[in-house]
Parts: C-alpha cells; sequence; structure tokens
C-alpha cells in the first residue's frame, strides 16, 4: 500500500468508544465514517437506531480527536423532522468538527415500516418540494461552513473529499473489505455477503465472501457512456469533449432531453475544476444546482 493511502472504517455511534477508536487507530485506520442520521433522539426513534444524539456527538468528538478526519452520515426526510431540527443536527455536526458530510434522502422502499407510518401519519413527512428546500438549505450552510459539495450527496472540507468515492464516481478499482463491501477492478464489481456470520464462516475457511458478481460487458461506447453519467455526480462534470463524443452517438430522442436540459437551466457549459479546489481548470459540462435536484431527469437521457 502506498505510504499515504486513505483508509475509511465505517462504524454506528454506539459501536464506538475510546478504547474502539483507540484500536482502530492502531490498526491503521485513518479516517472514520459515522452513521449518525439525525442529533434529535425523537427522529432517531422511528429509524430505528440504538444511539441517541448524546451518544452520536460524543463518538463523533471522540473519533475526531482520534482521526482528524472524520465523515458522518446525515438523513433529510425522517418522520416529524422539520428545517429547524435538521439545522441543528448539521450544526451539531460541524460542531463536533466534521470535515465530510454525506446527506441522504429518506428511502422509503427499504423501510415498509415507513412506508405504513407515512399512510397513518402522512403529516409527519415533507414533500418533495419541501424535501429539494432542505436540500438547498443543507448545501448553502455547508458551503457557508467551508464544506463545499463536491459530489451529489457529498460535502467535504478541501482535501478531505473521500478518495474512495471519487474512485466510485471515476470507475477507478477499488477494493471493499468487510460484511457488504462493494469492489470494482475495471472490469467486474461484486460484493461481500451481507450476513455477518456467513462472512465469519466463510472467511475462517479461506474461502471468498464476495456473494455478487456483476461484469461490465459490453461497448466501449456503453462503457464511456456509463463513466459519463457517474462524472456527472461530480460537481465539476465532466469534460466537454467527453460530453461532445457521447452526444454525438446519442439517438434523437436522448439528444432533445439533453437539449431541454440545458434549456432547462439543469445543464451547464463552464471552466471549472473536476471538484471544489481540485486542479486545473478545463471546460466542463455539469449539472447546476437544480439540475442536482432533477439529476434523474437528466441521466435518463444517458441510460
Amino acid at each position: 500500500m502506498s505510504s499515504n493511502c486513505e483508509i475509511t472504517a465505517e462504524a454506528n455511534p454506539d459501536d464506538l468508544s475510546l478504547d474502539k477508536v483507540g484500536f482502530l487507530r492502531d490498526a491503521g485506520i485513518n479516517r472514520i465514517s459515522v452513521g449518525v442520521q439525525s442529533l434529535v433522539d425523537a427522529e432517531l426513534e422511528p429509524l430505528e437506531r440504538r444511539h441517541d444524539a448524546a451518544q452520536a456527538v460524543r463518538a463523533v468528538r471522540e473519533a475526531v480527536a482520534a482521526f482528524g478526519n472524520v465523515s458522518a452520515d446525515l438523513m433529510i426526510g425522517i418522520p416529524g423532522q422539520t428545517r429547524e431540527s435538521l439545522r441543528s443536527s448539521l450544526d451539531g455536526l460541524l460542531s463536533a468538527g466534521v470535515s465530510h458530510l454525506s446527506v441522504y434522502l429518506l428511502e422509503m422502499d427499504k423501510a415498509p415500516r415507513l412506508v405504513a407510518l407515512k399512510k397513518a401519519r402522512p403529516e409527519l413527512f415533507a414533500d418533495d418540494d419541501e424535501t429539494a428546500d432542505r436540500w438547498l438549505e443543507v448545501d448553502e450552510r455547508l458551503e457557508s461552513a467551508g464544506l463545499p459539495r463536491y459530489e451529489l450527496s457529498n460535502w467535504a472540507k478541501r482535501g478531505s473529499e473521500s478518495r474512495h468515492n471519487l474512485k466510485y464516481w471515476t470507475l477507478v478499482p477499488v477494493l471493499g473489505f468487510g460484511v457488504a463491501a462493494h469492489s470494482f477492478d475495471g472490469e467486474r464489481r461484486w460484493a461481500n455477503t451481507g450476513m455477518l456470520a456467513e462472512y465469519l464462516k466463510r472467511t475462517a475457511a479461506g474461502a471468498s465472501p464476495a456473494a455478487t458478481f456483476e461484469e461490465t460487458e459490453g461497448s466501449d461506447f456503453l462503457r464511456r457512456k456509463e463513466r459519463l453519467m457517474l462524472g456527472l455526480r461530480l460537481s465539476g462534470g465532466v469534460p466537454s469533449s467527453s460530453f461532445e463524443e457521447i452526444r454525438k452517438a446519442l439517438p434523437a430522442a436522448s439528444l432533445l432531453q439533453l437539449e431541454d436540459a440545458f434549456a432547462a437551466g439543469l445543464l451547464e457549459e463552464v471552466l471549472a475544476p473536476a471538484f471544489a479546489g481540485a486542479p486545473p481548470l478545463a471546460r466542463r459540462v455539469r449539472l447546476t444546482r437544480k439540475g442536482v435536484l432533477l439529476s434523474n431527469e437528466v441521466f435518463s437521457a444517458l441510460v
């Protein structure tokens, strides 16, 4: 491994203690990602998180003291969440010293109980417009705090952008270790089993913990199109030359969609770096802030 490699460990707040933080640091971990989701106890309850807000703040502060480079996850759209409570969670994490934040929208399809709750108590859930307004407020607050957005769901201090995140969006090979970890070698993707008992059984036997494999089949054009779609997730977008190469080969319907995206202010061509603070400047096509909120509309032209 390179002498300055970045090694990230993911942890829930209730799994971290001073002893565990010290063990991870001594093992060579130099970056921690903490699954906080919210710093409001009433919002953690419907998510069935094991930790409370006080545990989360303590875990983040201890991780910052030990590693310096710490990321936290935050969620928009939790039942009962308000703009004020979201702002409180955001400010609490910034005060705790995080250098990176991943902010996600609540995914209802992964939690049937939340679907049932929404049917019973729809007033607890924000609609699409309110969710978009909250995302915009998060983006503005983090930008002003010195953590510009570098990818659709990720903000960081300059120099603290997650290296493995950037590899995902630029199709650079990456190795993931541990339960449910994903890897990519440039030709195929694979994911380890998500069951801890099965993972331990396989690794103890010297067998691979990989459970699923996906070959990146297709023409060079399809691979370049995938690279383009992933690259548009970055704040700096993609080189204009790469965008033009793909655009010339798209069917008429897709071309019209992209033209509409430019006309609607979802896409723009600018002189910019690949992401905030990265050299060099170049002509690039990127999503606007409005385009980030409607990114699926743009990506549908490239599927």
